[in-house]
């Protein structure tokens, strides 16, 4: 019976802690040793990105040479093994390519060690030859030896023949898509297609994404899409995004970004595909790269490559922190960069099933409130008038630890959040305070009345003819925030004693 997949992952995850801490290095260090980011460390040991298997190995070795001593060959085969189980679960199209690696190393060991024992028994062939020639009495009983170890080393020979022969075949198999040309490969998946091989077809496709030249590429690209084939043309995209060198990914999106351009009645645009596909494969440096290449070119790189790769890449696993770092880069030109930092906002207010991320975000930038930029953002975020901040929104800016922050994001919603909708800022933020008390609500109704008296008066008239929702328990709320705001306007109209 199978381990389940999450005990698989927990055994894998603590396997790949116990051998950073046996490296005795911190995730920092260590990640700094492999030329990786924290981040993406991170990532690999929670497995929100799954281990490479040259990962694993490095680790293993580093680890025995670690403080802790030598790591047996056996702990790092049971690393792998769990590595393979998880792959196989979540990652399917890897574990195959994965698995076909492991078992050509597992191939590779054993042939080494069948040499190894070829030339120990060739020693003691030459060994025994000599004592032959020495020692004439016992020339019977060491030709029998002789004839035994001359059929044992003929034996292995043939076995390590034949693992040659089938390591050769599987090497064959990986680099059979490099050799042949694009029809090639097209009449190659196309007869599996009509075997019903969807599996096997779709490990062509994904060989040749790695390894066929950019032309090639185009080519099969379009062959798919005639063939009606949309999830494998896509599927190809997202397998070159994930493979090629970033040379390879500007030169294809260059090719079909000035394709599109001959054909701009197409709806269909393969560069647009690509770039979303760059987005969700590589880094945020990468693509920033990318788009410095390509930021006065026309088409849909100059035009919407920005947008199509950031778009993708802010819509994967991210933290609060990387998306909050992300906005501070762009806010280094906020002029130049503005139409990239506006869209990542839009783009992380739509990203989250709630709202809380953006609130976090908003909290981490206003603690930046030194600079000029922070207001600009903030105002950008809650100008949007056809927006609805919700209550998971207020709640997370209520939980935040930094009062000044949360008085900054406060004030920005109080001046740019139109009539409508500062009523419904209103019941939200009351809501948030779960009925337990009106200090929070009171806060943004005291800086409403500071930034915009004129639109404090509106607000509270608004309160009073309409309900926020027909029940009791509502009703009552809204005539208690109706009295809190009337007691605020008195007091901030009231004539200086």
């Amino acid at each position: 019976m199978e381990t389940p997949i999450a005990d698989v992952e927990e055994e894998l995850k603590d396997r790949l802690r116990w051998l950073i801490r046996r490296t005795g290095r911190s995730d920092a260090e260590y990640a700094k040793l492999v030329r990786i980011p924290p981040a993406q460390l991170s990532k690999i040991l929670n497995l929100h990105s799954p281990p490479p298997l040259e990962f694993v190995y490095g680790l293993t070795e580093h680890a025995s040479g670690g403080q802790g001593g030598p790591v047996g060959a056996d702990v790092r085969e049971q690393v792998v093994e769990l590595l393979l189980q998880y792959l196989k679960f979540k990652h399917p199209k890897r574990h195959e390519l994965d698995a076909l690696i492991v078992s050509n190393a597992r191939l590779h060991a054993e042939l080494s060690e069948h040499r190894e024992r070829i030339a120990a028994l060739t020693e003691s062939l030459s060994e025994a030859d000599a004592r032959v020639a020495a020692q004439a009495g016992q020339v019977t009983a060491l030709t029998a030896a002789g004839d035994q170890l001359r059929q044992l080393v003929a034996d292995l020979r043939n076995r390590v023949r034949e693992l040659q022969h089938y390591q050769a075949a599987r090497v064959q198999e990986l680099s059979t898509v490099t050799e042949r040309s694009s029809f090639a490969v097209q009449e190659a998946v196309g007869l599996r297609w009509a075997a019903g091989q969807e599996y096997e077809a779709d490990r062509l496709l994904m060989d040749a994404a790695a390894t066929m030249d950019t032309r090639q590429l185009v080519e099969l690209q379009t062959w798919l899409d005639g063939q009606g084939r949309h999830r494998e043309a896509d599927m190809l995209l997202v397998d070159i995004a994930r493979t090629r060198s970033p040379r390879d990914l500007a030169e294809l999106a260059e090719f079909w970004s000035d394709a599109d351009l001959d054909h701009p009645t197409v709806t269909f645009h393969v560069a647009c595909q690509l770039l979303r596909a760059i987005g969700g494969q590589r880094s945020r440096e990468e693509i920033m790269e990318l788009h410095s290449r390509w930021r006065d070119r026309p088409g849909p790189l100059g035009v919407r490559g920005w947008d199509d790769m950031f778009g993708a890449w802010i819509g994967g696993w991210r933290t609060v922190g990387e998306l909050a770092h992300t906005l501070e880069v762009l806010a280094l030109d906020l002029d130049a960069n503005a139409d990239h930092w506006k869209s990542a906002l839009d783009a992380l207010r739509y990203r989250y099933g709630d709202h809380a991320p953006a609130a976090e975000v908003l909290l981490i930038l206003a603690g930046r409130r030194d600079t000029p930029w922070v207001v600009t953002m903030l105002g950008y975020y809650f100008e949007k008038h056809s927006f609805v901040v919700p209550e998971d929104f207020w709640r997370a800016v209520r939980a935040g630890t930094d009062p000044a922050s949360q008085d900054m994001i406060l004030r920005s919603a109080a001046e740019h959040l139109s009539d409508g909708l500062l009523e419904e800022a209103a019941r939200y933020l009351w809501e948030a305070a779960d009925g337990t008390d009106t200090e929070f609500l009171s806060r943004f109704l005291t800086v409403l009345v500071a930034v915009n008296e004129p639109k404090a008066v509106q607000l509270h008239a608004a309160l009073k003819t309409k309900p926020f929702r027909d029940s009791y328990r509502f009703t009552k709320r809204r005539e208690e925030a109706v009295q809190l705001l009337g007691a605020l306007l008195y007091k901030a109209q009231a004539p200086a004693v």
